[in-house]
C-alpha cells in the first residue's frame, strides 16, 4: 500500500512539471520509470503512469494561459487566442478548462471502463488474440499512421526504415535481412528514445522567458457550458483512438466544433483530457500501444516480460480489485486532486514557470548527460559505436522535429517490429 500511495504522489509530482515544463514531454513519465524497473510491479507502473498523463494535460493548459507557452503540444492549436486575452478573461479560462478537464475524465474514463468489460468475455480475448486479427489491428495502425500524416511518402519511409532496423529475433528471416542489421546491432530502446524524441526537444528548446507581473486567479464564478463540454469529450474519446498523434487531433476537432473563442479554448482541452484516457483502450485490451507515450510503457512490459491484457486482470495488492479496476480508481481520484491544484495557487505555478524555464535547458541537457553515461555504461557497445548510433537517431529525430513530422509511427514499429514481423511471418506460413 505504501508503495502505491508513492506511485500515486510521484505521478502528480512528474505530472504537474511536465504540463508546467514544455521541455519534459508526456512520454518523460514512463521513460522514468526505466530507472525502477526491478523493483515496480505492474499495478504500481500503470497508477504512476496514469498520473502522469492526468497531470500533464491539467497542467499543460495552466503554462499555456498564463505564460503564451504551450505547456503541451495540443494546446498550440488556441495558443493565439489566448494571448490576445485580458487577464480577467485568462482567470475564467483556467476555473473552466480545469473543470471541463474534470468531466472530460469521467466521461473518458466511463467509456474505457464499459469497452474494457465488454471485451473480457474469453470468446473476446481469443479472438483479440488470434493471428487474423494481430493482422488486421498492425495492418490498421500503420494505414493509419500514414493516411493521417502530411506527408505521406516520408512516414512510408520511416515505418520501412524501423522494419529493417528492429526485428532480431526472428529466425525465420532471410540472413540478408541480419547483415543489414549489423550496422544497428546493439541499439538500445534507451538511446532511440534519447535520439528520436528527447535530445530534439532539448535542442529546440525556447528558455527565453520574461517574469510575469499579472496575478492569476481561476474564477470560480465562470460557468461551464454542459453540452458543449459533452460533445467535446466525446470528439475527444473517439479521436483517441486513432494512431499517432490523437490528442493534437482532438484539441483540433473540437477547437473547430464551435465558433465562440473561449468556447474554443475549453472544448480543445476537454476534448485533449478524453483523448488521453480513451488512447489506452487499444494497449489495454488488445496490447497495441498507439502513443509515444504507451509505446514506451509497452517496452517497459517486454522488459519485464509481462504481456497484456491478461495480466491487468489478476488480482492487485487491494482486495476485491483486480489491476485495471485499481488504475480507473487511481485516475479518478488522481483526477480530482489535479482538478483542486489546477484551480488554485496558480500563481506559485506561475514563479515555478518564471524560476525554472530560463534554466531548464542547461539542466535538461545535464540529465540528458547522465542518461547517455548511465546507457552506455549498461549497454555492450563501445563509446564510438554509441556515439554514432545516438549521432544517426538524434539526426532523424532533429530533423522530424524541424519538419514537423510526427516520430510516433518510426518508434511503432521500432519497438514492435519483432511483434510485426513475426505476427505477418505466422499469417504467411498459415495461409500459404
Amino acid at each position: 500500500m505504501e508503495v502505491l500511495l508513492l506511485s500515486v504522489i510521484f505521478g502528480i509530482i512528474i505530472g504537474i512539471l511536465v504540463g508546467l515544463l514544455p521541455v519534459l514531454p508526456i512520454y518523460f513519465g514512463p521513460f522514468v520509470l526505466y530507472y525502477f524497473l526491478p523493483y515496480i510491479e505492474l499495478e504500481h507502473m500503470l497508477v504512476f503512469w496514469t498520473s502522469v498523463l492526468i497531470g500533464s494535460q491539467y497542467f499543460g493548459s495552466i503554462t499555456t494561459i498564463t505564460t503564451g507557452i504551450p505547456g503541451e503540444a495540443s494546446s498550440i492549436v488556441y495558443l493565439n487566442d489566448t494571448n490576445k486575452m485580458t487577464l480577467v478573461e485568462k482567470n475564467k479560462l483556467l476555473y473552466q478548462t480545469a473543470k471541463g478537464s474534470l468531466v472530460a475524465t469521467f466521461v473518458g474514463v466511463g467509456v474505457l471502463y464499459g469497452l474494457v468489460q465488454y471485451t473480457r468475455s474469453a470468446d473476446d480475448l481469443l479472438f483479440f488474440s488470434s493471428v487474423n486479427f494481430q493482422i488486421v489491428a498492425y495492418t490498421v495502425a500503420m494505414l493509419s499512421f500514414i493516411l493521417m500524416s502530411k506527408k505521406m511518402l516520408v512516414t512510408v519511409g520511416l515505418i520501412l526504415l524501423a522494419i529493417v532496423i528492429s526485428p532480431n529475433n526472428n529466425y525465420a528471416l532471410p540472413d540478408t535481412w541480419f547483415q543489414i542489421q549489423l550496422i544497428f546491432q546493439g541499439y538500445t530502446i534507451y538511446l532511440v528514445v534519447l535520439g528520436v524524441l528527447i535530445i530534439p526537444e532539448v535542442i529546440s528548446y525556447n528558455s527565453k522567458l520574461s517574469k510575469h507581473q499579472s496575478h492569476f486567479e481561476a474564477n470560480h464564478k465562470a460557468t461551464l457550458n454542459t453540452y458543449q463540454t459533452i460533445k467535446a469529450s466525446i470528439v475527444g474519446v473517439l479521436s483517441g483512438l486513432i494512431p499517432g498523434p490523437n490528442s493534437i487531433l482532438a484539441s483540433t476537432f473540437a477547437y473547430k466544433s464551435t465558433k465562440e473563442t473561449k468556447q474554443k479554448v475549453v472544448n480543445a482541452e476537454v476534448a485533449n483530457n478524453s483523448a488521453v484516457i480513451s488512447a489506452l483502450l487499444p494497449f489495454i485490451t488488445i496490447g497495441i500501444p498507439i502513443t509515444s507515450s504507451s509505446l514506451i510503457f509497452s517496452n517497459l512490459l517486454d522488459i519485464k516480460a509481462i504481456t497484456l491484457p491478461e495480466t491487468i486482470f489478476l488480482p492487485s495488492s487491494i482486495a476485491g480489485v483486480n489491476t485495471f479496476e485499481l488504475m480507473v480508481v487511481s485516475i479518478i481520484i488522481v483526477s480530482v486532486i489535479m482538478y483542486y491544484l489546477a484551480i488554485n495557487f496558480i500563481d506559485v505555478y506561475v514563479n515555478l514557470i518564471d524560476n525554472l524555464h530560463n534554466k531548464m535547458k542547461f539542466i535538461m541537457i545535464g540529465i540528458v548527460g547522465l542518461l547517455i553515461a548511465f546507457d552506455l555504461y549498461a549497454s555492450e557497445l563501445t563509446i564510438m559505436s554509441y556515439s554514432l548510433l545516438l549521432m544517426f537517431f538524434t539526426a532523424i529525430g532533429v530533423v522530424l522535429k524541424n519538419k514537423n513530422i510526427d516520430a510516433v509511427p518510426f518508434m511503432f514499429m521500432l519497438l514492435l517490429g519483432d511483434k510485426v514481423v513475426w505476427t505477418y511471418m505466422q499469417y504467411y506460413q498459415i495461409n500459404f
